[in-house]
């Protein structure tokens, strides 16, 4: 499983895609996000929203995939299934840190009630109805991840809308 997993010096990290706060043009890029994110619509923000928490849930995704029938996390670290779901949970939450981050840039969105929502998601839990089948498992995770996928691209497509 290695060689399909990128170093974490080598993938993308949400700074690249956010100002560099340590330029000294950092405040003017800010400016402009904030400027652009006044053009899109309330669908938009209510779809990064929704987005964002659904991205910073991981820590829930992770214990229960790695609780599957079959899986032992404590003596097994090193196993293809283990190594897999740590992985794809680091790149999960590359993607609700970058999302948040904007969120917090943009000025548009009361980021302390997003910061509630998200605590309670995780904190009170959630039943998938998968118990610890990892084929039910499995096939929860592929259509969460279709439908996150089609969410995200069409935010991206209200974004352009708007030439963002």
């Amino acid at each position: 499983i290695n060689e399909f997993l990128i170093p974490a010096e080598k993938i993308w990290q949400p700074t690249d895609f956010l100002p560099n706060s340590q330029s000294d043009s950092f405040y003017d890029e800010v400016e402009k996000i904030r400027g652009e994110a006044k053009e899109l619509g309330y669908d938009f923000w209510v779809t990064l929203v929704a987005d964002t928490i659904t991205e910073e849930a991981l820590p829930t995704y992770e214990s229960w995939l790695m609780d599957v029938e079959g899986i032992d996390q404590h003596n097994g670290k090193d196993n293809g299934w283990s190594k897999w779901v740590r992985a794809w949970t680091a790149e999960e939450n590359r993607h609700g840190d970058v999302l948040n981050k904007y969120l917090y840039l943009s000025g548009r969105v009361n980021m302390r009630e997003i910061e509630m929502t998200t605590q309670h998601l995780i904190s009170d839990g959630f039943d998938i109805g998968t118990d610890r089948d990892p084929y039910k498992n499995f096939v929860y995770t592929t259509f969460q991840e279709l439908a996150t996928n089609i969410s995200h691209k069409r935010v991206g497509k209200m974004a352009r809308q708007k030439g963002n």
